[in-house]
């Protein structure tokens, strides 16, 4: 698991992809669930920033805790991130 490394997960998020590459994290940037699972396969972030919906966001979630491989990854949306990253 590389722990400087960030999957982003949603739609617009050029400007926090900016402020994260600017502190020094490796950042990953996907469109869609579908997406950002065939990036996991690629590599394995410590946390997934994600403005998904709560439902796509909850699905999404049981099926990363559902794979040995991304059970340890962190799933937090970005709202709740800003707040504690005071992004």
């Amino acid at each position: 698991m590389d722990c400087a490394a960030i999957l982003l997960v949603g739609s617009d998020l050029s400007r926090i992809r900016t402020q994260l590459v600017s502190k020094g994290y490796r950042v990953w940037v996907a469109s869609d669930t579908r997406e950002a699972s065939a990036l996991l396969e690629i590599f394995q972030p410590r946390v997934i920033l994600t403005d998904l919906p709560d439902g796509e966001r909850e699905e999404w979630s049981g099926e990363l805790q559902a794979d040995p491989t991304t059970r340890e990854i962190s799933l937090v949306s970005i709202e709740r991130a800003s707040e504690l990253l005071s992004l």
